[in-house]
């Protein structure tokens, strides 16, 4: 665990740890557990196992089986699409929310963030690759200026445990949706706000597609029956 697991709740930990073996794609959906079981692994009494499984049935992220214990849940593709476009708009709302020109700190910081993306994308680092894309998308709410929309953002994150379990290969279209960071960067840095919000859209529409063929060839339970339209991609 992590230093700052001693200011954690017992049920703050065992939700951490839960959640991370899910975005790790240890716990895959349809994937049972005991609350015994892993309160046993993680070193923690039966209490806290299912005070964190109550929060996380409360995000979907686990289903409760009354008398048998806790099951991964396979989110439908309408939810993850919805979980992705909640949160693209909220990225939006973060570019044109400020009228004020953009913190150089955090420009910068982001842009080393995104290069630290390609260097894991490069050494194929699947977990460095997750931490660092995570860490990007909160700090780039901090453009905003908002306290309240970084913290709304924030708990919209919950609800995308499912999304570094999707185990999308580490390809180079993966790269190129990682590099249009820089060039959404580069508009508000220039204040062409617009501009950063069509190339944000451009992104979210990207984002979508690929991680719809990543679940799809990897049989995601969640997408049978669909088969969406999706934008073209070409610029």
């Amino acid at each position: 665990m992590k230093t700052d697991s001693l200011y954690q709740s017992k049920s703050e930990i065992v939700y951490r740890a839960v959640k991370e073996k899910i975005e790790a794609g240890q716990l895959m959906p349809g994937d049972r557990f005991s609350a015994k079981e892993m309160a046993e692994e993680l070193g923690v009494s039966r209490t806290p196992v299912n005070d964190a499984m109550k929060k996380m049935a409360e995000y979907g992220l686990i289903e409760i089986l009354p008398h048998v214990g806790y099951e991964v849940r396979a989110l439908s593709w309408k939810e993850i699409r919805d979980i992705m476009r909640i949160e693209g708009h909220l990225e939006r709302e973060a570019i044109s929310w400020n009228n004020q020109a953009p913190d150089p700190e955090v420009i910068a910081d982001l842009r080393r963030i995104s290069g630290l993306i390609q260097e894991a994308l490069q050494e194929r680092d699947r977990k460095q690759y997750n931490e660092l894309t995570n860490l990007f998308h909160k700090r780039f709410m901090d453009l905003s200026g908002s306290r309240v929309l970084k913290d709304i953002f924030l708990k919209s994150r919950h609800y995308a445990g499912w999304d570094d379990a999707k185990m999308i290969a580490m390809t180079d279209e993966l790269m190129a949706i990682n590099q249009e960071h820089d060039r959404i960067l580069t508009a508000i840095e220039k204040r062409q706000i617009e501009e950063a919000r069509r190339l944000m859209d451009e992104h979210s529409d990207h984002c979508e597609r690929l991680i719809y063929q990543g679940l799809k060839e990897q049989g995601y339970p969640g997408l049978t029956g669909v088969e969406p339209t999706f934008t073209d991609p070409e610029r």
